[in-house]
């Protein structure tokens, strides 16, 4: 069985400072599925925009969408924050 390993850094708002810009590596895991690179794209997209979403809601937004494990790594006030939804 083949195994698809998608990765790419996601701008996102700071749910916390407006202002701010954060920046999350992403990697999602699907088993045997192709997805389509821009359609990873136009879901993670609104992010950049969207205000008062945490990277774990994302995580598991995104693991919802595609049907696979999500994995997003991001630093935020010097503390590495590692979210993975199933």
């Amino acid at each position: 069985m083949s195994e698809y390993r998608y990765e790419l850094d996601v701008l996102a708002k700071c749910p916390r400072f407006p202002d701010r810009i954060d920046t999350y590596h992403v990697m999602l895991v699907p088993t045997d599925v192709i997805i389509e690179v821009e359609t990873i794209l136009e879901f993670f997209e609104p992010y950049q925009t969207r205000e008062g979403v945490f990277q774990e809601v994302i995580a598991n937004e995104a693991a919802r969408r595609f049907r696979c494990e999500v994995e997003i790594t991001g630093w935020h006030q010097g503390v590495k924050v590692t979210a993975v939804a199933p």
